[in-house]
């Protein structure tokens, strides 16, 4: 045998060796456990430790819940019965309030009386409020009354006169149109011939307010069409025609304010201040 061949026999016994050793290490290692490593086994613990920790609390947490909820189910089934027999009373009620209108409309009557003794008691709080000057508690009463009775002409103009008196003429001007239109419609619905008696008088007020809040915001051609409207409802009332002379003047219409001085001259001669009026007339210019 050459001395090549035996150098080749010897390499690959060598190499075989080598691949034993390694096959016999990798075993070894795959064997390993890494929990038995000190640091790897005390993290696990460290986890399991957390973990259940966290289950332990989760689960008083629930028992807590359960028991703090129990009496909220037992409140909730007493709280679900006692609105049903407030719900069967109130419908018993409501059956008895019917029974009750029925014979011969004395609820109904009975019901009306009642209404309408609160309204007035809450105008006359409204106007002492107002004489006492709490603007804004008069104003909450007025709106009170308007809330029970929406046609109630009297809340209106006095919710008016409270706007005047605090100086807030646009909301005093709207209430007073509404008020105006409430009246106007009332008459309307009244038989051709049919006295207009208070209404009337009413609506003349209302229109002169009407007037007395335009010349405020200087729409004069405005405040002249109320006060027309007024003396056209009550020709004599020295008041209205006073308010006509001096719509006039301030739209410097002269020879209409003359006319008008002279209808208030004969309405109430006695006025001192004709004179004051005539010069302001015969100081304006075309």
């Amino acid at each position: 045998m050459s001395v090549v061949a035996i150098a080749i026999i010897v390499l690959l016994l060598s190499f075989a060796g080598i691949v034993t050793i390694l096959v016999r290490k990798a075993s070894l290692l795959t064997s390993i456990d890494v929990a038995t490593i000190p640091a790897e086994r005390e993290s696990k613990v460290k986890d399991k430790i957390i973990r259940e920790r966290m289950e332990r609390q989760l689960f008083s947490v629930r028992s807590y819940l359960a028991l703090a909820l129990k009496p909220l189910g037992r409140f909730g089934k007493i709280l679900t019965h006692r609105r049903k027999r407030l719900h069967d009373w109130l419908l018993d009620l409501r059956e008895a309030h019917k029974k009750k209108a029925v014979v011969g409309g004395a609820y109904v009557q009975e019901e009306g009386n009642e209404k309408i003794h609160m309204i007035e008691a809450l105008l006359d709080e409204a106007d002492d409020c107002f004489e006492d000057e709490k603007y804004e508690s008069a104003e909450k009463k007025f709106i009170e009354v308007i809330s029970y009775d929406a046609h109630n002409v009297d809340a209106y103009v006095g919710l008016s006169d409270v706007y005047r008196a605090m100086r807030e003429w646009q909301q005093a001007k709207e209430v007073l149109r509404h008020a105006a239109k409430l009246l106007q419609d009332s008459q309307d619905q009244q038989e051709p011939g049919e006295a207009l008696g208070s209404h009337t008088q009413e609506f003349a007020l209302v229109m002169n307010d009407l007037y007395e809040v335009h010349t405020q915001l200087h729409e004069y051609s405005e405040a002249l069409e109320c006060v027309k409207q007024a003396v056209e409802l009550d020709k004599n009332n020295p008041k209205y025609l006073s308010a006509q002379v001096d719509a006039y003047i301030m739209l410097r219409q002269k020879l209409r304010a003359e006319r008008a001085l002279e209808q208030l001259r004969v309405a109430n001669p006695e006025n001192q201040k004709l004179p004051e009026i005539e010069k302001r007339i015969a100081d304006l210019r075309y």
